[in-house]
């Protein structure tokens, strides 16, 4: 942060718009707040997406599925809590599961691919603490994936794998309270 937050207290600079960490962010926010300037701080998270009662289900598991594990999840809108009308919870659920069970895990630069490796083992390591915390919180299931492992292709076994995982929670309250999804 130490380039950025140059910038954000240069006299020139009248408007700081930030892609990155909450660490950074906060630092960056306070420097440009006590020089009065104008700041946009996009810091990730934990981006909800919300299906009602009166969505078409299949287009609903499509959009999320592509929000949720597009470059393997690792963009900064990427969606990672879906809250479903509880009307429909059990069918999403299952095509969910049965949507991300078809996605294709291999090489990246291969069209037919889905789902490639995470940037780094730092990453790689973070998402599988996530993943730990979260089922070890309680009320907290794995549906789908929730383990490294690298695709069959022994050429690329190497890279920093992670199967795309599906975690449901008996009820909203132990999915918010949940120390996997804290920002």
């Amino acid at each position: 942060p130490e380039a950025a937050l140059k910038l954000a207290q240069h006299d020139e600079v009248a408007f700081l718009d930030f892609t990155g960490g909450n660490v950074a962010g906060r630092l960056l926010a306070s420097a440009v707040a006590q020089r009065g300037k104008s700041y946009c701080l996009e810091t990730g998270g934990n981006a909800p997406v919300i299906i009602f009662d009166d969505v078409h289900l299949d287009n609903a598991v499509n959009t999320v599925t592509f929000a949720a594990f597009v470059a393997s999840g690792q963009t900064c809108v990427s969606a990672k809590r879906i809250i479903v009308h509880h009307s429909l919870f059990e069918s999403f659920k299952s095509k969910l599961v049965a949507k991300v069970q078809s996605l294709k895990i291999a090489d990246p630069s291969l069209e037919s691919t889905h789902i490639g490796p995470l940037i780094s083992h730092k990453a790689k390591d973070s998402v599988a603490a996530a993943v730990e915390k979260a089922l070890h919180f309680s009320q907290c299931t794995l549906l789908v994936g929730g383990f490294a492992e690298p695709p069959s292709n022994h050429l690329l076994k190497d890279g920093f794998w992670f199967q795309p995982t599906v975690l449901a929670f008996d009820s909203a309250h132990s999915a918010i309270n949940n120390p996997a999804f804290v920002e």
